[in-house]
């Protein structure tokens, strides 16, 4: 009876294990819907911080009639730090989608280093670039794991972990981790369910800044922190990321304050741009939403 038992066992097995092969080669088996094309230039790669430039830009998502993005034009200079704000729905996801060529867009709307994007080879342009999304995945695996996910060819164990310190405090999260038991050899689950909101985004901005990069973009990162948790990191991003050009998204203004531009978006349309100064003193969206987010400020105060 024993063996009879043990082979319907094996064969339940066996047919479990087809289907999730089934759905591995699935994945495997995907094709990128970005890639290369017949006219990409394999030599091109970013050995510095990009000038961006983008002109004319209209985005529709499939199956949509409405655009969500309309008409948008705007350059960033190399090195300088862009500020992106707008309400919910106004677009500044998708803008950062299309920027790290997550989105496919028609040519002659995006040029990086006054070459189109059609032009750059995806693996190039990516290697070179940091992003921070809203929803940012974290690994079912240490924190030191998640944090050091890019892999230093020419680190020695030592540096890279001196690296991984010093962007874990850049990134405002090391005081967190030194919380835990484990520190950071701790394991935080699938999709990081150990972590809160705020401490996710702080160890992808770690992972993100650990990684050698000229583009820096974060999509609302510093929305799940508090204001002196959020000063703290500006302040650190100012100090320790100086080689790259950054953009910042955030519908919080105290956190665009030190931008070099900011660039307002509506209804997927730019309304405003200029810095923090100019943009307070002058009536329309963002000088009201300043004025209500510092009143709102001194309350919780």
């Amino acid at each position: 009876a024993w063996p009879t038992a043990s082979l319907a066992w094996i064969i339940n097995i066996i047919q479990r294990g087809r289907v999730s092969l089934k759905r591995i080669n699935k994945i495997l088996n995907t094709e990128p819907t970005i890639k290369d094309s017949e006219k990409t230039q394999k030599h091109l790669s970013l050995h510095a911080p990009p000038k961006i430039e983008i002109k004319n830009l209209s985005f529709y998502y499939p199956n949509t009639t409405e655009p969500t993005l309309k008409d948008i034009s705007f350059t960033i200079e190399k090195g300088e730090v862009v500020g992106i704000f707008g309400p919910t729905g106004s677009g500044k996801s998708t803008l950062a989608n299309i920027l790290v060529r997550q989105e496919i867009i028609q040519t002659s709307q995006l040029f990086i280093n006054d070459k189109d994007i059609q032009l750059w080879p995806v693996k190039n342009l990516r290697q070179a670039t940091s992003y921070v999304n809203q929803t940012p995945f974290l690994f079912s695996s240490l924190i030191a794991e998640n944090i050091q996910f890019y892999q230093h060819t020419q680190q020695s164990p030592n540096d890279a972990k001196k690296s991984m310190l010093n962007k874990a405090h850049a990134a405002c999260i090391q005081e967190d981790i030194a919380l835990f038991p484990k520190q950071y050899k701790t394991l935080i689950g699938e999709r990081g369910v150990i972590l809160s909101g705020g401490q996710k985004s702080r160890v992808a901005l770690a992972r993100a800044l650990y990684k050698p990069h000229h583009l820096l973009v974060l999509d609302d990162v510093l929305s799940a922190v508090d204001h002196q948790t959020e000063k703290k990191m500006i302040n650190n991003l100012k100090e320790n990321e100086n080689n790259s050009t950054k953009i910042i998204i955030s519908h919080r203004i105290s956190a665009l304050t030190h931008c070099d531009k900011i660039i307002v978006l509506e209804n997927g349309q730019v309304t405003q741009r200029g810095n923090h100064e100019s943009l307070s003193k002058t009536p329309g969206l963002y000088q009201k939403t300043w004025l209500y987010q510092q009143m709102e400020s001194k309350n919780e105060q």
